[in-house]
């Protein structure tokens, strides 16, 4: 189970946040959210991050 705001994908939990596109903004953001950016290893979980853009 994830925490309010995200979503659950092959035991991972994703939120999509916006962003300004800085990566030193993300990751704070992140960090203050007690979470971390994801850095996709596969096709799948990428092109799930994909549709979380749609």
């Amino acid at each position: 189970e994830c925490p309010n705001g995200y979503e659950l994908y092959r035991g991972q939990c994703y939120k999509l946040i916006p962003s300004d596109g800085n990566l030193l903004n993300s990751l704070e953001t992140c960090n203050q959210d007690g979470a971390a950016l994801a850095f996709p290893e596969s096709l799948d979980v990428l092109q799930y991050l994909a549709t979380m853009l749609e």
